[in-house]
């Protein structure tokens, strides 16, 4: 509030068409100590170029930050704007977004429900008859959780190496199914480029 009271007459007026439905017109002028007949007058001033292009802008930070389902900060944002050839700033994608209430969403976390414990009770782990690895690609280990983006829930399978504490492969989807567990475990094993015997296991099966 302090820096608006100090700050242009054209900033003054922003803040008041902003907040006149809440505060009103009168109230605003006042306390901003500008006139109404000066406001009204700068409401209906063409807009300056560098208003227009801001008005641009917003519509493409608004398109990249809905595609990220609301979960892209101002720095994600520009560097998405960047990858498109829009040159901009990352400070004036800043202001955008708080001038908007463009606000990231935080992913959320969640566990897997205990009722799946007593489906692990049936598989024999291997791992309790081997020692720990003393090198990579000798013990991998695989899980899927799950992430709320926004409002709708996606999957993540990672493949971790078990001696390197490295993730090796990952996929990433819209459906718990095997094909994205086989999708993670392929990708570790292309990049690993494996020729001996690896343990894999895994919270849902463990196999050679």
């Amino acid at each position: 509030m302090a820096t608006v009271s100090s700050g242009s007459p054209s900033e003054r007026f922003g803040f008041i068409e902003k907040h006149k439905q809440t505060l009103g017109v009168k109230y605003l002028c006042s306390w901003l100590e500008v006139s109404s007949s000066g406001f009204y007058a700068w409401r209906h001033r063409p807009k300056s170029k560098r208003a227009l292009d801001d008005a641009q802008l917003l519509l493409k930070v608004k398109d990249a930050f809905n595609k990220s389902h609301q979960t892209y900060g101002s720095p994600r944002v520009f560097n998405a704007l960047k990858r498109l050839g829009i040159r901009t700033s990352e400070k004036r994608i800043a202001r955008l977004m708080q001038e908007n209430g463009l606000r990231a969403r935080a992913l959320k976390t969640y566990s897997k429900p205990a009722k799946v414990k007593f489906f692990y009770k049936e598989i024999k782990n291997n791992r309790k008859s081997i020692c720990k690895p003393d090198a990579i690609n000798q013990q991998w280990s695989g899980d899927v959780t799950y992430l709320k983006v926004g409002s709708r829930w996606y999957y993540l399978a990672v493949v971790l190496d078990l001696f390197s504490r490295r993730i090796i492969g990952w996929a990433f989807g819209k459906n718990k199914s095997t094909r994205l567990t086989l999708k993670a475990l392929q990708l570790a094993i292309n990049k690993r480029k494996v020729s001996q015997p690896i343990l894999f296991h895994s919270r849902v099966f463990n196999t050679y």
